[in-house]
Parts: structure tokens; C-alpha cells; sequence
């Protein structure tokens, strides 16, 4: 039986992402109504969730030596206009790793950079299938991002040898323009990693490490 933090883990995103597109859905047509409703029910289930403690560890994160992972991901939300993990009407907090990644791989947030984070997201839930089957390994306990780890970058059709959603960005970079070349290194690149950043990692342990000590000890290959 999950507990009520793993159905949030699971559903929490969704339920945010969902609430950001009604939101804009209401400002086109002035009749639909009932979002901030929605959206006090959305913070009640997240503080539900995360305690309260959440937001003042990700602002420790600013304090953070330049260079370090924490300072890195707190710059990036700055420089996007994104609310701290744990404030009103915030992603949940277990999406920081997705924004981790970005600054581990040294994606960009632009639709090019999203594509090719996909695509190495997808690479590291290939190689945390490979790290659970060693004899050696030792789960984490911590919350599991599992809609979006194990569904959207997971998902494999039968027989097929890479998750379903390599091809489908194949397929996108035709109409963007992303070179495949880079996005069948990002796919190689997540491949290589030498833990389960969505299941195994810790990124507040590393946050006050130097980002090149962090991708070095990760596995995480230059482009």
C-alpha cells in the first residue's frame, strides 16, 4: 500500500502542470473560473506532503559556494523566474532533480535543452534498470519519482530495444532542428551514469560540491 507521500510523488507534478495550463486557459476565456480554489487545494496537499522545513533548505542552496551544484541550481531558478521548491504554488520539491540534471549535463532550458534532458533522462533510467541487477546494490530510501521516471522516460513497447520515447525525439528534432547526432549522445551520455539520479541520489548531500567534482564521481560524460 504507497503512502501518501509516494501517491504525491507520483501525481504531484501532474496535478501542478495541469493547474499552470488551466491558469492559462482562464486568462484567454474570462468565464472559466475556480483556479485559485484549485490552487489552495494544490499547496494544502503539498505541505501535506513535504513539511514545512522544505523551503528553507533549498534557500540554504543560495548561500551555496560559486561553482557548487546548490548555488548552480539556485542561479537557475533566478535566471528562469521559478519559485523555490516548498513556496506557494511551486513545483514539488521532488522535481528539483529534473533542474539538477539540467545543470549536470549542461543542458539548456530552451526548447533544444529540453529535448536533449529528455533524452538523458531517459539514458539514466536505462542504466538504474542496469544498477538495480548488480548484486551489489543498495536502494536508497527516499521518495521515487515514479510517473515521471519510470512512465514517461521508461515506457518500452514489447520487443523494442530503447524506451519509446528515443524515437518520438528523433522524430521532434526534424521540425525543431536538433541535430539526432546530440540527441543520441545525451541518450548515451544518460546511459553512462553510475547512479540512479531520479531513485539514488542525494542532491542535497552534493549541493555544496564543486558541479565538475559532482559530475565526475556521477559518471556524467563532457558532450
Amino acid at each position: 500500500m504507497p503512502t501518501y507521500d509516494q501517491v504525491w510523488d507520483t501525481f504531484g507534478t501532474a496535478f501542478f502542470s495541469a493547474l499552470v495550463e488551466a491558469e492559462q486557459v482562464g486568462r484567454r476565456k474570462p468565464h472559466f473560473s475556480g483556479i485559485p480554489e484549485w490552487w489552495k487545494f494544490y499547496n494544502a496537499c503539498k505541505n501535506a506532503a513535504e513539511g514545512p522545513d522544505v523551503t528553507e533548505r533549498f534557500k540554504e542552496l543560495a548561500n551555496m559556494p560559486e561553482g557548487s551544484l546548490g548555488h548552480a541550481y539556485y542561479s537557475l531558478l533566478r535566471k528562469n523566474n521559478l519559485t523555490l521548491p516548498g513556496s506557494v504554488n511551486s513545483m514539488p520539491a521532488i522535481a528539483a532533480v529534473h533542474d539538477m540534471m539540467h545543470i549536470l549535463s549542461d543542458y539548456g532550458t530552451d526548447p533544444e535543452g529540453e529535448i536533449l534532458i529528455a533524452a538523458f533522462s531517459t539514458g539514466v533510467i536505462e542504466a538504474g534498470r542496469t544498477l538495480k541487477m548488480l548484486p551489489a546494490y543498495q536502494p536508497m530510501p527516499r521518495k521515487k519519482l515514479l510517473f515521471e521516471s519510470d512512465f514517461v522516460y521508461g515506457f518500452k513497447l514489447p520487443g523494442q530495444a530503447t524506451p519509446f520515447l528515443i524515437p518520438y525525439l528523433r522524430l521532434v528534432c526534424r521540425f525543431v532542428k536538433v541535430p539526432v547526432e546530440r540527441l543520441d549522445r545525451a541518450y548515451e551520455r544518460g546511459c553512462r551514469v553510475s547512479v540512479n539520479l531520479f531513485d539514488d541520489w542525494d542532491y542535497f548531500r552534493d549541493a555544496s560540491r564543486p558541479v565538475s567534482d559532482v559530475r565526475r564521481d556521477l559518471g556524467i560524460e563532457p558532450e
